[in-house]
């Protein structure tokens, strides 16, 4: 969600282009009444809030899941009853994680060669 970027709050005069999503993605989840869902977003996103669910918020690493690329991103577990979400990141790290990484998936150039890619 732009609106809880870190970005969003050094340009607070200018509107976010698309606002804070996760009142939308509420009103979804309380309609299709799943066993259970999944919300990705940024870190400082707080959890979703919905009626008759138990959300368990988790900060996980992209490198943790495979990505090249290190950045934190919350993901919302929510479930009727209360289960948890359970998973082994270390099976999916990445053994070749470089601290720097441009948005189009490129090491930041002067990255340390330990942090290049191919």
């Amino acid at each position: 969600c732009q609106e809880f970027s870190i970005l969003r709050s050094v340009n607070r005069n200018k509107p976010a282009k698309w606002g804070n999503l996760i009142p939308e993605f509420e009103r979804v989840v309380i309609e299709a009444k799943p066993e259970w869902f999944l919300m990705e977003n940024i870190k400082r996103a707080p959890l979703p809030s919905v009626p008759g669910y138990k959300v368990d918020g988790t900060l996980l690493d992209n490198r943790w899941l495979g990505h090249v690329q290190s950045r934190l991103h919350r993901f919302s577990f929510g479930t009727k009853d209360g289960t948890k979400l359970a998973y082994d990141i270390s099976l999916f790290e990445n053994p070749e994680w470089a601290g720097r990484v441009c948005a189009a998936g490129s090491v930041k150039p002067g990255a340390p060669k330990d942090q290049q890619t191919s």
